[in-house]
């Protein structure tokens, strides 16, 4: 996966409809010699974008690809295959659901267009679609290729490994339609290329008389309220982000100051904050990690100084 980098200025932001999404579409990929599409849903209509020049250039698809997609017909596993033949770069995640068009890493068309043809106008009873063209800001973009990386490329291997699978689906009835498929591993990679300020724990879950209630609602949304929600805890970005960053560790561990110094490095946000506030929000981290009593990452303090280890 290629990383989104840089910025530009899209002239004249605008609102664009279904009827105009197309279009649009295919002046910025004139223009451009990197193509970022995300779409949850792809069908032929895709090809009728694109010209066959057009695949001369850097284009890479992120799209959801279930077996219900495809049984449903929202997904279109030979045109996916096309794709990949012509050189394009094609990622799944079951997850997805966004709509993101992205051109040369600055200009975007972000909207509730999908790529097919209720989505694109190709249909004689098209969807009614908004989208809006926008340029995107470096935290935009961070965000972005933090989520990208965590998507699964598939070869034509895999796509076929699908279509035999898919014609052996029973789909007489809906509970027989798996969520995932069985024959490709598509679970999502832990690659984080940083965090967000969001991604961490604002408060203190053992003292929450001296925070905000706005603090509090944030760290109960992601990591939970009480101890039966440990899972959730070891789920959330900032659990995996510094988990990854001990276990390639020598020893399998680090010292607080050195994970704070690796957090406030990672920080993908547009303002990096002080490095005495990654030390609160690792001081917090710590103590979710002490109330539900994490089997996972344990801290030891020899001469004072706390240690984080993998059990």
């Amino acid at each position: 996966m290629k990383k989104i980098t840089s910025l530009s200025v899209v002239q004249d932001n605008h609102i664009i409809d279904t009827r105009s999404i197309t279009k649009v579409l295919q002046t910025l990929i004139e223009q451009a010699n990197s193509i970022c599409f995300i779409s949850a849903f792809l069908t032929s209509s895709i090809l009728e974008v694109f010209k066959e020049t057009d695949f001369e250039k850097n284009i890479s698809l992120y799209i959801r690809c279930r077996p219900s997609d495809c049984i449903g017909g929202s997904c279109d596993l030979n045109v996916l295959k096309q794709l990949i033949s012509k050189g394009v770069s094609c990622f799944i995640d079951y997850k997805l659901h966004a709509k993101i068009y992205i051109f040369d890493s600055k200009d975007a068309v972000i909207g509730s267009s999908n790529l097919t043809a209720n989505g694109l106008g190709f249909s004689h009873y098209p969807n009614f679609e908004l989208n809006y063209s926008c340029q995107l800001s470096t935290s935009d973009l961070s965000q972005i290729d933090n989520y990208l990386a965590q998507c699964v490329q598939v070869n034509i291997n895999d796509i076929e490994k699908m279509q035999t699978e898919l014609a052996l689906i029973n789909t007489t009835s809906l509970n027989n339609i798996p969520d995932e498929w069985e024959t490709v591993d598509l679970k999502p990679k832990e690659e984080l290329l940083g965090l967000f300020i969001e991604d961490f724990p604002k408060s203190n879950p053992f003292d929450l008389s001296k925070y905000s209630e706005k603090d509090i609602i944030h760290d109960q949304t992601m990591f939970g309220k009480t101890p039966s929600d440990n899972t959730k805890f070891k789920q959330s970005n900032v659990f995996k982000f510094i988990h990854r960053f001990i276990s390639v560790q020598e020893s399998k561990s680090a010292s607080f100051g050195a994970i704070t110094a690796y957090l406030h490095n990672h920080i993908l946000d547009d303002f990096s904050p002080y490095r005495r506030e990654v030390k609160i929000f690792l001081q917090n981290f710590t103590s979710y990690l002490e109330f539900y009593e994490n089997e996972i990452i344990k801290v030891k303090r020899p001469n004072y100084s706390q240690v984080f280890f993998l059990e």
